[in-house]
C-alpha cells in the first residue's frame, strides 16, 4: 500500500511518499520514504532549467538536466553525468559522441545515508573519464546534498582532503551545503575508506 500525504502552506507544496517494496519470509518489509518540497506557483510537471557551478576545471555540480541541456554539457566538455536522484532517469544522449550517464539511486534524507558503493562507483567512474580528458557532471535534485557529496568524493579521489573538498564546493557554489549532518558524514567515511584502498 503506498501511502503518500500532502500538505500546503504559505506558497509551499510538500509531499512525504512512503512505499513498501520487500517483504522477507517473516512479514517484515523494507520502506522506501521520499521526500519533496515544491512551490504551488506553476506546474510540477517540468524540471527547472539546469542551475550549475564549475567546481574545477573537471568537476561541475548542480540540478537535473533537461535533453536540451546536453549540447551545453558538450561545449563544457562534460563526458559523464552522474545522476544523483532516485526518481529521475535521464534520457540518452543522441550527440554523435554521446555523453556516457550513471545512474545512482539514492534518496536525500538522513535516513536512507547514501551508500558507500554508489560514491565509490561514482569516484571510480569520474576518476576514469577526467583520465582521458573529459569533465564531469554531478547532480541531483537541488544541487545541495547528493550532488555535492558525489562531487565532493570525486575531489577526494583526485587528493583533496575532505575538508578541502567540501572547501572548494562551497566557495564556487553558494546553494551547496556539503555540511549537512548526513551528507558530512558520507563524506568522511568515503575519505577513510577510499585511504584504505
Amino acid at each position: 500500500m503506498v501511502v503518500a500525504r500532502t500538505l500546503r502552506a504559505e506558497g509551499l507544496l510538500c509531499v512525504i511518499i512512503i512505499i513498501p517494496i520487500v517483504k522477507d519470509n517473516e512479514g517484515k518489509g523494507t520502506v522506501f520514504c521520499d521526500f519533496f518540497m515544491s512551490s504551488t506557483e506553476g506546474s510540477y510537471d517540468k524540471i527547472a532549467a539546469m542551475d550549475f557551478s564549475k567546481i574545477t576545471e573537471d568537476l561541475f555540480i548542480g540540478t537535473t538536466p533537461s535533453a536540451g541541456d546536453s549540447g551545453l554539457l558538450h561545449d563544457l566538455g562534460v563526458r559523464l553525468i552522474i545522476n544523483m536522484r532516485w526518481e529521475h532517469r535521464l534520457r540518452p544522449d543522441t550527440h554523435a559522441e554521446p555523453l556516457s550517464l550513471l545512474w545512482l539511486r539514492t534518496i536525500d534524507s538522513p535516513f536512507f545515508p547514501i551508500p558507500m558503493r554508489a560514491l565509490q562507483r561514482g569516484a571510480r567512474a569520474a576518476l576514469k573519464t577526467i583520465r582521458a580528458g573529459g569533465k564531469v557532471y554531478a547532480h541531483c535534485a537541488g544541487g545541495r546534498h547528493r550532488g555535492v557529496a558525489m562531487g565532493a568524493v570525486v575531489l577526494i579521489a583526485q587528493g583533496h582532503s575532505p575538508q578541502e573538498a567540501m572547501g572548494l564546493i562551497k566557495a564556487n557554489r553558494p546553494v551547496a551545503d556539503p555540511g549537512a549532518f548526513y551528507i558530512r558524514n558520507r563524506i568522511l567515511r568515503f575519505a577513510r575508506q577510499w585511504e584504505i584502498v
